[in-house]
């Protein structure tokens, strides 16, 4: 009972409270009783944004279930006298309980979300849209049970329930509003067992089978119904202290995204778009070792893709359409080296690179072609370092040039970063942290988008070049908040 007064009167609190900080939390008490620990605290719009907000946390451990209720709320208002008024608004409420006995564990969790951001027009200047709001609501439900009969054997089963709708009312200057409604839902059941034969190998296998609905309403409706299977398999290996060598082979399903469904319906006006989520079988080895000052990432992976969204001719000149085939390999090397062997023990060197290879049926030109977006190659190197017994610490990155394609019917974009350079200095004496940075040295982004005449299969027609710099300078003020 004396958690729920100070829980009354906190939230009491909490909505007559703001600070200047962004949406970072200021605690106001934290109270315990009874097996109970409540944490309230008051929240403000951020960069000096008009806001207010709050959120609250409980925490329950009675007879073996343990309990965590968390909830927040957020409110922030922004007027200037050209862009009008622009306000959002969030509520998340969060549910975690545990509880296990013996052999068998129960694992609960709930979440429910809404955000709504809100434009209102400058009534003098307002030319086209004079009013928009959009609302997220989201909700996740799921209920996993464990059962250990053995020491080196665990099985699982998990049942999860997920709900989305997005609502998109815009009203325009002399005009009627206009209203477009998305809804998704997916149901999932996984059915989970992992071994450990030996102390140094774990063999993990799940089967996931999952359905869902995606429906779009404008001034009409379009809806697709998907099911999917995902197995996977995977072997772990820890040979000795610090290394950990992966297996995995899996099925990975994404559904159809709500833009392809709303271009399909717009384009065709039919309510059965034929579309199918994206659908690969990869099979993936990975390696992480942490040997003294070297700690290791590497992995490369090879998928069957066996269902890809791409844009093929259509009605109205594009739509998006679903192709079978392809393939596609990645390989991943992260490397970070601590430079304290040579005497500078607040330095480190790490790097990254990516190496991509995709390839499909191009439904255009009818010739192979790579995955739309990918980027082939990428890599990165920086260095940073402190000085003993000073606030400061300061770095230097780079970057090499990357270059990526985006295909439509009847057009090529091509965008291409030059290798750039960064660096930045940081001073943080205790509470606050104060950072200048330089980044995009010697870059900057071109892109040269190629028209051709009716498709990409045709003569080129035209080629339009647009360059960007990409040099930026930054200062950054953070400051820990107190407990």
């Amino acid at each position: 009972m004396g958690v729920m007064r100070h829980l009354a009167g906190a939230m009491a609190t909490v909505l007559c409270v703001s600070a200047p900080a962004a949406f970072a939390a200021s605690p106001l008490f934290h109270v315990r009783d009874s097996g109970a620990d409540l944490t309230v605290a008051s929240t403000a719009g951020p960069s000096g944004t008009p806001g207010v907000g709050g959120e609250a946390a409980l925490n329950l451990d009675v007879a073996g279930l343990s309990t965590q209720i968390k909830g927040d709320a957020h409110a922030t208002r922004r007027s200037t006298a050209l862009a009008g008024q622009n306000g959002t608004r969030s509520a998340d409420v969060q549910l975690d309980s545990r509880w296990h006995r013996g052999i068998v564990g129960l694992d609960l969790k709930a979440e429910r979300k809404l955000d709504v951001d809100q434009h209102d027009g400058p009534s003098a200047q307002a030319l086209y849209v004079a009013h928009s709001e959009q609302q997220n609501d989201s909700t996740h439900a799921s209920a996993t049970v464990t059962v250990q009969p053995l020491t080196d054997l665990s099985l699982a089963a998990k049942a999860r329930n997920t709900s989305t709708t997005t609502v998109q009312n815009e009203t325009f200057v002399g005009q009627t509003g206009t209203t477009s409604r998305v809804e998704s839902a997916s149901t999932m059941e996984s059915f989970m067992a992992t071994w450990k034969p030996l102390p140094q190998l774990t063999a993990e296998a799940d089967a996931t089978l999952a359905e869902g609905t995606l429906r779009l309403q404008n001034s009409s409706l379009a809806q697709l119904r998907w099911q999917a299977a995902e197995p996977r398999l995977s072997l772990t290996l820890t040979p000795f202290s610090g290394a950990r060598l992966m297996l995995a082979l899996d099925r990975r399903v994404t559904p159809v995204s709500p833009s392809d469904l709303a271009a399909w319906h717009a384009a065709t006006g039919d309510l059965d778009s034929g579309l199918k989520p994206n659908t690969a079988q990869e099979f993936r080895v990975a390696l992480d070792d942490h040997a003294g000052p070297l700690a290791l990432h590497a992995a490369v992976s090879t998928e069957a893709l066996q269902s890809t969204t791409v844009l093929a001719a259509g009605p109205g000149g594009q739509i998006p359409r679903s192709i079978s085939g392809g393939s596609r390999q990645t390989a991943d090397l992260a490397v970070a080296l601590s430079m304290a062997p040579l005497g500078l023990s607040g330095a480190e060197l790490s790097s990254h690179a990516a190496f991509r290879h995709s390839q499909i049926h191009d439904p255009v030109t009818g010739r192979n072609r790579a995955l739309s977006g990918e980027i082939p190659e990428q890599a990165s190197v920086k260095l940073t370092d402190s000085l003993p017994g000073s606030p400061l610490s300061f770095g230097l990155d780079g970057a090499f040039g990357t270059e990526t394609h985006y295909y439509q019917v009847a057009q090529d974009t091509a965008i291409m970063t030059a290798p750039s350079a960064g660096a930045f200095i940081k001073y943080s004496p205790g509470s606050f942290a104060l950072t200048l940075s330089v980044n995009g040295l010697g870059g900057g982004t071109e892109q040269q988008t190629a028209f051709y005449q009716g498709s990409r299969a045709g003569e080129l027609a035209a080629i339009s070049h647009n360059r960007l710099s990409s040099t930026t300078i930054g200062l950054s003020f953070s400051k820990a908040l107190e407990d």
